[in-house]
């Protein structure tokens, strides 16, 4: 048994004893851990069985795969999260982006959560074992981790979900790190970059950017 099903385990007998205390009535917080944390394991075993490719909305353009290759990983580097509000019907559905883009609306999105993963003592466990290298796939997985096992430092945000959007700033300077973002659609299953999708408004771009800074400063 790894360490995710271990977690869920250890979550499963918290919701058993907390039944039992209260007359048969589930802990919604610990209802949403599992959730996370089942859809989480799916993915894993999905992945290692590589019966989930890479998928991305960037047209026919030749771009490195960084989805899957390792690249290094240095100070300036962050990620932002972003959901629909509570109140979005599409909140609580499980929509891949084949379905989703067709009345994706960058707009309806808000930033919920932004930080450097080398500030990230999971995350830098993960660089450091990979001798300062990390793929999107690597950190997109350890930050859907960390919000489900609420380890990301004042994340007030519901743990990573399908419809969720992720931001990786992988840029060599504050100043241009925008330049090399790329931006993820957690989809049931896997993910898609949609980036091109994303950043077609310049205009919500340049809005979410600054809003990302603040919240990255406050941090």
């Amino acid at each position: 048994m790894n360490d995710i099903d271990k977690t869920i385990k250890h979550f499963e007998g918290l919701q058993k004893r907390y039944q039992k205390q209260h007359n048969g009535k589930m802990c919604e917080r610990v209802e949403d851990a599992l959730e996370v944390l089942k859809a989480y394991a799916l993915k894993q075993s999905l992945m290692q069985r590589k019966e989930v490719p890479f998928e991305t909305s960037m047209g026919d353009s030749p771009v490195i795969d960084f989805y899957n290759t390792p690249t290094p990983v240095n100070r300036y580097h962050s990620f932002e999260i972003y959901q629909l509000p509570l109140s979005n019907k599409r909140f609580m559905v499980d929509t891949d982006w084949e379905k989703a883009s067709k009345e994706f609306e960058p707009f309806n999105y808000c930033c919920t959560y932004v930080g450097r993963f080398l500030e990230e003592k999971y995350i830098q466990k993960l660089i450091e074992k990979n001798n300062g290298m990390a793929s999107d796939s690597d950190l997109l997985e350890a930050v859907f981790y960390m919000t489900a096992m609420d380890e990301l430092k004042n994340f007030g945000g519901h743990p990573i979900k399908s419809s969720f959007v992720v931001i990786l700033n992988r840029g060599d300077n504050d100043e241009n790190t925008k330049k090399n973002a790329r931006v993820y659609y957690c989809n049931p299953v896997g993910w898609t970059d949609i980036s091109k999708t994303w950043w077609q408004d310049r205009t919500l771009a340049l809005m979410n950017a600054a809003s990302a800074e603040r919240a990255l400063t406050q941090n």
